[in-house]
């Protein structure tokens, strides 16, 4: 996560305050030696390769929780559809310079 993080004024119990817009960093679409495929990199794989990716991180899930979860996912998730989206971009043209930015409508946010 990201965000430019200032201390409040003043000594008191430790918090933070935050100033400006958050953002959540991802990995790169495609893993490298410093990067091992996870979270939403394993959308682009097959289903049996991202479950076989997900269980050696997670031994001791079940095999068929992870199989249900990833078809749910790829199902509903929008975030799980916009990597394979860009993954596939990318297949049918090498040069292009892909971005990803998920923005939601300011009226949406339910905490006021």
């Amino acid at each position: 996560m990201g965000a430019e993080v200032r201390s409040p004024p003043g000594n008191g119990p430790y918090c933070f305050r935050i100033h400006g817009q958050i953002y959540h960093r991802i990995a790169p679409l495609y893993s490298n030696e410093r990067f091992k495929p996870g979270y939403g990199q394993l959308y682009i794989f097959d289903a049996s390769e991202a479950n076989s990716r997900r269980l050696e991180n997670n031994p001791s899930c079940l095999s068929s929780v992870m199989e249900k979860l990833d078809a749910l996912l790829r199902t509903i998730n929008p975030y799980a559809k916009s990597y394979l989206q860009m993954h596939q971009l990318i297949q049918s043209n090498p040069t292009v310079n892909v971005k990803m930015i998920f923005m939601e409508h300011p009226d949406l946010d339910m905490r006021r």
